[in-house]
């Protein structure tokens, strides 16, 4: 059973790296340096939602970025950001 159960695994994770595309549901935290695009394309969309948005200063202080700031677009797969409400 063992066995079993890490082939098929592996064989999902094989496929999700080949197809870029996740085929069951996961948790992604996703990092930029410096600073965030303005809109950042999405590992192994399509993305079913996003919890949350949250920006660090240089001294570590976070700011959680409303969601009416953000959305996906209609692929799912990249997070763009409204600029006229955060920006």
């Amino acid at each position: 059973d063992t066995l079993i159960t890490e082939l098929i695994a592996s064989a999902r994770q094989y496929a999700e790296d080949y197809l870029r595309r996740s085929l069951i549901t996961q948790r992604w935290k996703l990092s930029f340096d410096d600073y965030a695009p303005d809109d950042a394309a999405l590992p192994r969309g399509p993305v079913q939602g996003i919890v949350s948005v949250t920006a660090y200063a240089r001294d570590d202080s976070a700011t959680l970025i409303p969601p009416s700031s953000y959305y996906l677009n209609a692929a799912k797969d990249a997070l763009l950001f409204d600029t006229t409400v955060y920006g």
